[in-house]
Order: C-alpha cells, then structure tokens, then sequence
C-alpha cells in the first residue's frame, strides 16, 4: 500500500526520535509511526538527538531502504507498429510486460510466450483489418488489456498510364508522364527512379528524353510491401526529315494541267510518316503518295507545288 510502518524502542530519556524531519517523540519508551511512500524507492532517515542538558548532543542516524510497487501491471507492445500494413500471412507480436509477481501475457485468446519481461506470440492475419488483443495478469489477480489494428493488404497497385502511350512519338524533348494509382494502402510512385507526389489517386510529372527511343519506367509500391512496374517506350524526334525536291512530269511550261508530282526523302530517327502536298497557298491535301497526280485540273499560269513531309 501507500504506508510502512517505522517503530522501536527509545531507550534512553532526554532523546528527540525524527523519522524524516518530523519529530515523533520526545519520551523514553517504545514508538511507532506511518510514512507515506512514493512509487518506486524511499529512503526513510531516522534520527535520534541526544539533548540532556549540561553535556554535549549528539545524533544517531539510520535509514532506511523501501520500493513501493503496486500490484498492477505495464503493458507494451513493441511489434508491430499500430496501423503497420504487411503482405504477409501471419506476424511475430513482440512486447514487455512489467509487474509484480508472475506474469501471463494472451494474444488473441492463445497464450503468448514469456521469457523475463518479454513475451511474443504469431498471429494469422486475414485480409484486410485485422484487430490484435493483448491482455496479461499476474498472480495477485492485476490485468491490463490493449489492442492494435493491422492491415493486411496482398494486392499489388494498379497503374493506370493516361500519357504519354506507349510506342508514342514526341517532337520534344520534355515528355509529360501521368495517371494514376488504385491501392487499398498508402503508395509511393518514382518514374525513372524519381520519386513523384500524389494528388489523390493522381499523378504527373516530366522527364527530359533524348534523341530516339526511350523506356520510362513506372514503378509503384504499397506500404505492405506490393510492386507494380510498368515500362513504356517513347520516341523522341527534334529532327525534321532531311530536305528534298520534288519533281514534275511534264515539268516547266506544258499544256497537260494534270502533271505527276513525285517526292521522296528519309528521317534518320522515327520515320516518315506521310506527305501532304498543295498548289501556291491553298489548303494541304494530306496523306498523299508518289507519284501524285492531282484529281482536278490545275488552272493555267505558272504554279508553285508544294510537298510536306511528316515524320512520325
């Protein structure tokens, strides 16, 4: 309890007994008085000063040493971590138990492994939430309970990749990378091994390519652990293709307003993906092919042809 009990016996008179500071009695004879403990260690001075008048005093100390512990108990459990999300099937519950007596520690009903101060116990997770109980007593009938919950979560993350495509073409270098993530837990996102924040589900970010092709690697991982990786290739194209002329049959002046228009030219990096051709300032007829003769009959006078090549 909260007291202990200081007695004995003043054997001789003209003696003050002080248990702590506070004086007791003043009488020869038998003493006996309570003293309140704290928690934990207490060092109790007794002093008994001899003051008979006409000689000299003198004072006699003792002490002495007393633990007060209550009889309840302190419970704490060290592993794993409140709210932890694993992928695994079950998990080492780990803890300390400190109190008086022999101590039993339950963990979800089954009892847990005791050694000293530690105790541990393997616990089947099931998908999802999962609520772990521990409770421990002690022989003199002391209990404490606590619990944790804990997430178990096997579904790797879902990348949805809304830009660029894959085998997509750029005619820059800055290429955009975005979309976004469906996980039951907390991810993280690097794109080319650079880590990308969350908007929500969202995601965005730019990476600077080189000439040709390119793989931009999406990776996402959940806090239990799950990995998704996704790779995408990019082609990088800055270079137009290389000049040409195109020529005429007839060329020059003629009187066949339906001439053959015929052109070709190459692009080293992605290709040359079609030709658009057009007479002075008109509109772009696209997608044409060589030779091209024109549907309509060109107009008299002297016309400039034009012919676009687009790469890919």
């Amino acid at each position: 309890n909260g007291t202990y009990q200081i007695s004995g016996e003043v054997k001789k008179p003209h003696c003050v007994l002080k248990v702590n500071g506070q004086v007791i009695t003043e009488q020869k004879g038998r003493f006996a008085t309570q003293v309140s403990l704290d928690e934990g260690l207490n060092l109790i001075k007794i002093e008994c000063v001899y003051t008979k008048p006409g000689s000299n005093s003198f004072t006699q100390t003792a002490f002495r040493k007393v633990v007060r512990q209550d009889s309840g108990i302190q419970l704490q459990v060290n592993t794993p971590l409140d709210g932890s999300r694993i992928a695994e099937s079950d998990i080492l519950v780990t803890g300390d138990i400190y109190g008086f007596g022999n101590c039993r520690v339950w963990v979800n009903g089954k009892a847990a492994t005791v050694t000293g101060e530690r105790f541990s116990a393997s616990v089947a997770l099931v998908e999802g939430k999962n609520v772990i109980n521990v409770k421990a007593e002690n022989d003199l009938g002391a209990s404490v309970e606590t619990s944790i919950t804990i997430w178990r979560d096997t579904a790797p993350p879902l990348i949805n990749i809304t830009k660029p495509f894959d085998q997509s073409y750029s005619n820059t270098a800055t290429v955009t990378v975005g979309g976004s993530i469906t996980d039951a837990s907390p991810v993280y996102v690097l794109v080319n091994g650079i880590a990308v924040s969350l908007d929500g589900a969202e995601f965005t970010t730019t990476l600077t390519l080189p000439e040709n092709w390119n793989q931009v690697f999406v990776k996402a991982e959940d806090a239990a652990g799950n990995v998704t990786e996704t790779i995408l290739n990019v082609m990088v194209d800055i270079q137009a293709p290389l000049p040409f002329t195109p020529s005429a049959n007839p060329s020059g002046w003629t009187n066949n307003n339906r001439p053959v228009i015929s052109f070709a030219t190459t692009d080293e990096t992605s290709g040359v993906n079609h030709y658009e051709i057009r007479v002075g300032d008109g509109d772009w007829i696209t997608s044409v092919n060589s030779p091209y003769q024109f549907a309509n009959a060109l107009p008299d006078g002297e016309l400039t042809i034009r012919v676009k090549a687009v790469d890919k």
